[in-house]
């Protein structure tokens, strides 16, 4: 930390502002907003840890990119760098373009800094060499090709119970070092861990791990496992990159948000991080999951800059959506309506039904006849029959529809 002190204690002028928006192709004063006092200010001036709690269409990885472009002229640390994570790869793909569109931009995508994908750096820099020190070379790390070769130690007698019990190779995910499939329902309780299935799934698991195929998920256990045997690599971490930056951070699992936590911030001498997403927009990996990440949640009040005002849509879209966000962010509608629409109220039919027999589909099929191009934009979510119009999705309720129909005056006239 001490090798970027004096690049951090220096404030972050207006002129270095303007030219990292220049540089990105935007007007030179468009993180200023219209009085000069836009929450983006906040986020680029800042030196320390933050969380920004973005809004859709705020332009969060934009925002992101102008930092970095920012210390990219900046930076003169030998052998550090900053570490910039994503979640997906799209998300890494989008940072380096907007990146390698500037020449000092372009010194973040090489060496001493990083930009990548969670898994990536982990893999990188942590898992792969503590397996390899383990006598252990990585043949493919693919959730498909590392199920599959796990099923197939199974013997056929050993397949057809898994099958029997509604269950596939997916069953055979690890949850620790051990190779310990945690807890299993079976049949009308639990399957013991002493039966001899049990240890049959185990040994099937510990064989693919020492051929060298793994799940990704499996990575965080190996680089865990690292850490709990080499508590240094930590300190080794926070040496090379003292600034960490995460982008899209409400995809986060428990599991990538435990290490990147040990990596960088608990203990001693945490580094400087500054994440950015957005909790209305989050995806998570599984159907039981309705929350990110528990044991760091995002955003962090107390480090928390809320940027609410969007470019996507105008005041009226956001008066309308921000009280059916989940967490309401009190959005504010930048956008400019088309000269056309100028002096015209749009109007808003939202129709929900829960009876029993509430006759979706037609209620769907009237909402499709009345959603035209060009005359009224649909917004909202039916799941259950296949046969509903695809403005939808693929399937609308039939016992519980909600429709959220935008409609322009054009129709709303008719």
């Amino acid at each position: 930390m001490t090798a970027i002190a004096p690049l951090l204690a220096l404030p972050v002028t207006d002129v270095e502002i303007e030219a990292a928006a220049t540089s990105l192709g935007l007007p030179a004063r468009a993180f200023h907003g219209r009085d000069g006092n836009d929450p983006r200010l906040d986020v680029l001036r800042s030196n320390t840890t933050i969380d920004v709690a973005a809004c859709p269409g705020s332009g969060k990885t934009t925002l992101l990119v102008a930092k970095l472009a920012i210390l990219s002229k900046r930076w003169s640390a030998p052998g550090a760098g900053v570490c910039v994570l994503s979640h997906t790869n799209v998300s890494r793909l989008e940072i380096e373009k907007r990146l390698g569109a500037d020449a000092a931009g372009r010194a973040v995508l090489s060496y001493p800094h990083f930009v990548g994908t969670i898994h990536g750096f982990v893999n990188q820099f942590v898992a792969l060499p503590w397996l390899r020190s383990q006598g252990i070379d990585a043949v493919a790390i693919d959730n498909e090709i590392c199920l599959r070769r796990r099923w197939h130690k199974l013997s056929r007698a050993q397949r057809t119970a898994v099958e029997q019990s509604n269950r596939d190779e997916e069953l055979l995910r690890i949850v620790d070092a051990d190779h310990d499939l945690g807890a299993i329902r079976w049949a009308k309780g639990m399957l013991d861990r002493q039966t001899p299935l049990y240890r049959a799934f185990i040994a099937a698991c510990s064989a693919t791990t020492r051929e060298g195929y793994f799940c990704h998920e499996d990575m965080m256990i190996w680089a865990g496992q690292a850490l709990d045997q080499h508590p240094a690599l930590r300190d080794a971490v926070r040496s090379r990159f003292p600034m960490l930056f995460l982008d899209e951070v409400q995809d986060n699992s428990e599991e990538q948000a435990l290490i990147l936590r040990r990596l960088f911030i608990d203990g001693e001498r945490p580094v400087i991080r500054q994440r950015f997403g957005d909790m209305n927009q989050a995806i998570y990996g599984r159907a039981s999951e309705t929350s990110g990440a528990r044991s760091d949640p995002f955003p962090d009040p107390v480090v928390a800059i809320p940027v609410a005002n969007s470019h996507r849509f105008g005041a009226q879209i956001a008066t309308l959506a921000d009280p059916l966000a989940l967490e309401p962010p009190g959005l504010i509608g930048l956008r400019e309506h088309p000269p056309e629409e100028h002096g015209k109220a749009g109007g808003h039919l939202i129709v929900r039904r829960s009876s029993a027999t509430c006759g979706a589909t037609g209620l769907c099929r009237h909402a499709h006849r009345a959603v035209q191009p060009g005359r009224a934009r649909p917004w909202g979510l039916c799941r259950g029959r296949r046969d509903s119009p695809r403005h939808w999705s693929r399937e609308c309720p039939q016992l519980r529809c909600a429709l959220l129909v935008r409609l322009r005056s054009s129709t709303r006239a008719r």
